[in-house]
């Protein structure tokens, strides 16, 4: 980047972005193979899990969760 004479502030934020892109990418990878770790049944328990836990994080779903006919 310092050949390219790109401002150090621009040079932060590429190197930030690159730290927090390869940390996903390292969460996701960890989450791959726990999955692939673990049984089928317990599988889908973490995942009925993940997905209940995303669910009640949004208003419009669990209004939906709780009043099926709210749609």
């Amino acid at each position: 980047m310092h050949s390219l004479d790109i401002p150090e502030k621009i040079q932060d934020d590429i190197r930030e972005y690159l730290m927090s892109v390869n940390e996903y990418k390292t969460q996701q990878n960890e989450m791959k193979d726990f999955m692939d770790s673990i049984s089928p049944s317990l599988k889908s328990n973490v995942n009925k899990y993940i997905f209940f836990v995303a669910i009640n994080q949004n208003s419009l779903l669990t209004k939906i969760l709780k009043n099926p006919e709210y749609i």
